[in-house]
């Protein structure tokens, strides 16, 4: 045998020997210190030909830091990432808030556990790679999941209607490697806002725009002109700061507040929602543009930095100005009536709706 034919034979032996070798692969979630965390394993996909085994070993395990095991390959294969997509649905997420995996090393179905109580349907983590080769982390849920971003994945235990429903948020943490997540505990509230008839006006309505829900939103019910969310924040005095995106689409200067007229945009906010607006069953349109529907947006917020009362603040495209005084705003419907919504005065919970100039 030449030593050309030796020496591809080698490494065509060492290649077969690291694909096929079995790895500790480790997931690590960090937690708060009151929030115990366990897993169990019921089945898993790897790739074909590669080693592993059917369970899960404990891996780091601290006061702020629970870990698991799943010893198996490190190969990467389509037909894995496509079990991973089915099984959750779509509903995944990762360090990189990518979309989807193209291919996964391996996938493993278990059943999670919060404080001793078990998370809503099954909970998958799955192994991939990426630039440079490294290795990096995948979680799924099936009817667990909430709502889900690429990077975040919103988990529950118990029931909304039963009144005993716990959430969870579990995301790559702003400083995690690729293989941690961090796990927070979430606190819920519900507002209720109501539009109430000024004169000229019969009947108001708001539908919420299908796929613009963020994440902290649990439920919106409307009926009518009355509408209440459901939310949740991380605890009961942090209020959440994610604006950017609705920012670039609301008009300038800012929101209409419910209480004392009209505020910059609110920097802080525990929610917000996207709707369209009904006055006498013709929508509020975009002034430039009568032929489009305006969004209108609906947040919940104690303002910038202002030292007035939690209220409700309300932006939207279709404005065609306000007063002077920011005691009302214009907008104007598909039917070219022009309506002055105002504050509801000490009702932080509510906005007038009138014809304007009657």
């Amino acid at each position: 045998m030449s030593k050309l034919k030796f020496c591809f034979l080698c490494l065509c032996v060492i290649k077969l020997v690291f694909a096929t070798k079995m790895h500790d692969n480790e997931v690590i979630f960090d937690r708060p210190s009151d929030l115990t965390l366990s897993m169990t394993y019921i089945d898993s996909v790897v790739t074909a030909g590669q080693p592993y085994e059917r369970d899960l070993y404990l891996g780091k395990d601290t006061k702020t830091e629970y870990g698991v095991i799943f010893k198996a390959g490190r190969k990467k294969s389509k037909p894995v990432a496509d079990y991973f997509i089915d099984a959750t649905g779509g509903k995944m997420a990762n360090h990189l808030g990518t979309d989807k995996p193209k291919e996964l090393n391996f996938v493993v179905k278990t059943k999670l556990y919060a404080n001793n109580v078990e998370v809503n349907g099954d909970f998958y983590i799955a192994q991939g790679s990426y630039a440079a080769g490294s290795n990096d982390w995948w979680m799924g849920c099936s009817a667990s999941c909430l709502r889900a971003d690429n990077k975040n994945l919103m988990v529950t235990t118990g029931n909304l209607e039963s009144g005993n429903e716990v959430a969870y948020k579990i995301g790559a943490g702003l400083f995690s490697s690729n293989h941690k997540f961090k796990v927070d505990k979430l606190v819920g509230g519900t507002n209720q806002l109501v539009f109430s008839y000024g004169y000229g006006v019969e009947s108001i309505s708001m539908e919420e725009i299908p796929d613009t829900r963020p994440l902290t939103v649990r439920d919106v019910r409307i009926r009518g002109n009355v509408v209440d969310i459901s939310y949740w924040i991380l605890s009961s005095t942090t209020i959440l700061k994610d604006f950017k995106a609705l920012v670039t689409k609301l008009p300038s200067p800012g929101f209409f507040g419910s209480l004392q007229g009209w505020y910059p945009l609110p920097d802080y906010a525990f929610f917000y929602i996207e709707t369209r607006l009904y006055i006498n069953n013709s929508p509020v349109v975009n002034y430039l543009d009568e032929t489009k529907i305006a969004p209108v947006y609906l947040t919940y917020s104690s303002g910038n930095g202002y030292d007035v009362a939690k209220q409700w603040f309300l932006g939207t495209s279709g404005m065609l100005g306000h007063n002077s005084y920011t005691d009302f705003i214009m907008v104007e419907t598909q039917n070219k009536d022009v309506y002055c919504l105002s504050p509801g005065g000490y009702n932080r919970a509510a906005f007038i709706v009138s014809r304007c100039g009657i």
